[in-house]
């Protein structure tokens, strides 16, 4: 039951950050395509790693949601393992890094010191404290993390992986969670 249980896992993040990838679009079709290969790598604290990708305006021509695609700053926080897991962790960190590689979107990744609430919560309020607007998490063991969070900070987007209604549920005391 739990193997059967980690594969679902893993397939449904697999699922959910290819859609992700898919959902991102392309800028090959302007005629004022940029050039996105130029990266830079910054490093804050031992516990994150950060990618940013160069890219220079286009002018008018853009769509809305290449706009509201740049405005993002997204920041993976790991559960217990690291980016290089070969399992959840690794797959999450490269999906979100192709991503945000292809769009010119800021990426860094943060791991709690310890497996527990409250360095989830952490490492959580650390990325927002930088500046990041979407949060992407892979497992469930975030539910109690996004119950504490999400509320005091109604401008950043979770993205919980493999959090079922029911962990945000218990997470919550028993009382159904929104």
């Amino acid at each position: 039951m739990r193997k059967m249980h980690k594969i679902l896992s893993v397939a449904m993040a697999t699922a959910m950050t290819m859609s992700l990838v898919a959902c991102g679009g392309s800028a090959d079709n302007d005629a004022d395509v940029t050039d996105k290969e130029e990266t830079t790598e910054e490093t804050g604290s031992e516990e994150t790693g950060s990618e940013e990708t160069g890219s220079e305006e286009t002018g008018s021509e853009e769509t809305g949601s290449s706009e509201e695609v740049t405005d993002m700053k997204v920041a993976m926080v790991t559960d217990y393992g690291d980016i290089t897991d070969m399992s959840f962790n690794q797959t999450t960190y490269e999906a979100c890094k192709a991503y945000c590689d292809e769009n010119g979107v800021e990426f860094s990744y943060f791991k709690p010191a310890d497996n527990s609430t409250d360095d989830r919560v952490s490492s959580i309020e650390q990325a927002i404290d930088e500046g990041y607007n979407v949060i992407v998490m892979p497992g469930y063991a975030f539910a109690e993390a996004v119950v504490e969070t999400a509320e005091d900070n109604p401008d950043v987007k979770f993205v919980a992986l493999d959090v079922s209604q029911y962990d945000f549920d218990t997470a919550n005391g028993g009382e159904e969670y929104s």
